[in-house]
């Protein structure tokens, strides 16, 4: 399966028989409560010291700079039982969080201080391909340049190209397109 291969949201509620159905409802509710709970006027001068200098980097660096900085902000902490999604604010508050906590103050420090278009950056959900480890939760972008995705990991400071990212598989996608003011969703589908 290659990361572009996606369902668009129009698709999205017939996709559930092919892909975890209750995963995917989970997960768009979750998406839109934390998405909502978000005081933006806040979150910026909460998360102030974490935004490396973007009007000097290009959007690769700058992604970069970002995933090392909310590596070493937060610690991560692995969750028993009922899964909860962080604001952005909140994940810097307490300085800690889960897999999908990191990826949502990643995205939501690039999502502000980029250009990226909502579709080339994302929340992704990924499946274990080991089925003994856990699933994982990540940001991704676009490179506008090169074409080519990126993660934003809370395992490492690098960017690791989508392609090679080989121990798991996308399962669903989630952005937000902040001139429209709406959530956006992508299932992922298997190639063949």
């Amino acid at each position: 399966m290659r990361f572009g291969d996606l369902i668009t949201e129009h698709e999205w509620q017939e996709s559930f028989k092919k892909t975890d159905e209750l995963r995917c409802v989970a997960a768009h509710k979750q998406w839109e409560e934390c998405i909502a709970n978000i005081d933006t006027r806040q979150t910026m001068q909460d998360l102030a010291d974490l935004e490396p200098d973007n009007t000097l980097l290009p959007v690769k660096e700058y992604a970069m700079a970002v995933n090392e900085s909310v590596n070493r902000c937060l610690h991560y902490v692995h969750e028993d039982g009922k899964d909860f999604w962080q604001t952005p604010s909140t994940s810097y508050t307490i300085r800690e969080g889960d897999c999908e906590d990191f990826a949502i103050l990643k995205w939501w420090i690039l999502n502000e201080g980029t250009d990226l278009l909502p579709q080339y950056l994302r929340i992704v959900a990924m499946k274990a391909i080991p089925n003994d480890w856990d699933d994982h939760m990540i940001c991704v972008f676009r490179d506008p340049i090169s074409g080519i995705w990126y993660a934003l990991d809370n395992n490492f400071d690098y960017l690791a190209r989508m392609d090679n990212f080989t121990f798991y598989k996308p399962v669903y996608s989630l952005s937000y397109d902040s001139k429209r003011k709406e959530p956006m969703y992508w299932t992922h589908r298997e190639q063949g």
